[in-house]
């Protein structure tokens, strides 16, 4: 795990750089342990057995320093195209310091450079060829092309600098996404193969015009009404065959190979994250259900986790909320609901000692981000003009060993 020396200043100053190496992406080269390192990036040492019981996740007496460093805001006022509305979706990290942003207003992907100006729109609005409705999520693949999900139109487009895109239809309601080998992706969806038990992840192929359904695996949804949309899990794929599953009822991360072998299979037990409070947003006597943001695993084999777990003040956000007599909640109308009934909680852990590292709250909403450097956050929140913005930092964490575990919120 990450050490300091005792003796080390650490900083917690955003607007500064770090006065001391840190556990940054791209900020320095770390030279980490082949035999740890290997236990999960390639594979070495997991036990091909199926793990059925879940392990608890320990939490390390460690005490720990998590920095922030503020890189850019992405908002540009200036610009009317750079304006962010509706609720981000989605940050993708591009090459060349570019970012690209999803939001539920709809429309064709947006393109910000490193310092948060507009540069430009991803393809059109509309139904058709290069046009969006509402894209929710995007991927990059090889040869700097995107893959964009519309479920608007049930479709995915991919689009490619030096040729005319392709349109894959068949498309169906994705919840998340990762690509295990490019054109094989695995997500989870609400895909119901009419010839095998429902399950909660499945594979699917994008090489021809409609998508192409091969297998599917993990734990089976249960007794889901049809309109309630499945557990939400964060996933990170590891290599072409296996990927890190986080979250679902009861706070699990779960290594699985597409072969449906769950390799590992660990706990956090998180008093935040309540298995008999799974559905909706909650109301004014019931918190909302907390749930996995992300999941991204580093170059020291640590997992970080960013969930969406209730504010402290959660009360606070019903107030003046108008409530139909059924229960039901108009989000359109309280959009700023979703925003102040919850915060984020970051867990670091490492499988390899089944050890819970560090936690750490924060008090605001982050956004998922899909990011080639890291570990990153983006956060998003209104200014003081009301403005609303998306902030990217890079984290550093420290610890030093024999010491009680600090910040955990």
């Amino acid at each position: 795990m990450p050490t300091r020396s005792k003796s080390q200043t650490i900083t917690g100053d955003s607007g500064k750089e770090p006065l001391v190496p840190r556990f940054v992406f791209g900020l320095r080269k770390v030279l980490t342990s082949f035999l740890l390192s290997t236990a999960v990036v390639s594979g070495s040492g997991l036990s091909p057995a199926n793990a059925q019981t879940p392990i608890d996740l320990e939490v390390q007496e460690s005490a720990c320093v998590l920095d922030q460093t503020l890189r850019t805001i992405i908002g540009d006022t200036e610009h009317p195209d750079g304006i962010i509305f509706g609720e981000p979706l989605q940050i993708l990290e591009l090459p060349g310091d570019r970012f690209l942003l999803l939001t539920t207003g709809g429309g064709p992907p947006r393109v910000f450079d490193s310092t948060g100006a507009f540069l430009r729109y991803v393809g059109g609005s509309g139904r058709g060829p290069g046009e969006f409705l509402r894209p929710s999520r995007a991927l990059e693949v090889a040869d700097d092309s995107l893959v964009v999900l519309d479920p608007g139109q049930s479709r995915a487009l991919i689009l490619s600098p030096d040729s005319e895109g392709r349109t894959i239809l068949g498309l169906p309601s994705i919840f998340e996404i990762d690509i295990l080998q490019w054109p094989r992706v695995v997500a989870v969806s609400d895909f119901q193969p009419t010839d095998e038990e429902p399950r909660t992840f499945h594979i699917l192929d994008l090489t021809g015009a409609r998508i192409s359904y091969e297998t599917g695996l993990g734990p089976t949804p249960g007794n889901r009404p049809s309109w309630q949309p499945p557990e939400r899990w964060a996933l990170h794929v590891v290599d072409a065959e296996r990927f890190w599953a986080v979250g679902g009822a009861d706070y699990t991360l779960d290594l699985w190979n597409t072969n449906g072998t769950r390799e590992r299979h660990l706990r956090r037990d998180l008093p935040e994250y309540d298995s008999r409070n799974r559905s909706g947003i909650g109301n004014p006597d019931r918190p909302p259900p907390a749930y996995a943001v992300s999941a991204s695993l580093d170059s020291e084999g640590l997992l970080w986790v960013l969930l969406h777990v209730p504010r402290y003040d959660w009360r606070n956000a019903w107030e003046g909320v108008e409530i139909s007599p059924n229960g039901e909640v108009s989000l359109s109308r309280n959009e700023n609901l979703t925003r102040d009934l919850y915060q984020t909680r970051i867990d670091v852990i490492d499988p390899r000692q089944n050890a819970l590292i560090h936690s750490r709250l924060l008090p605001t909403r982050t956004v998922p981000f899909h990011h080639g450097t890291g570990p990153r956050i983006a956060k998003y929140r209104l200014t003081e003009e009301f403005v609303p913005v998306i902030e990217i930092w890079e984290l550093a964490l420290d610890c030093v060993e024999g010491e009680e575990l600090g910040g955990s919120g």
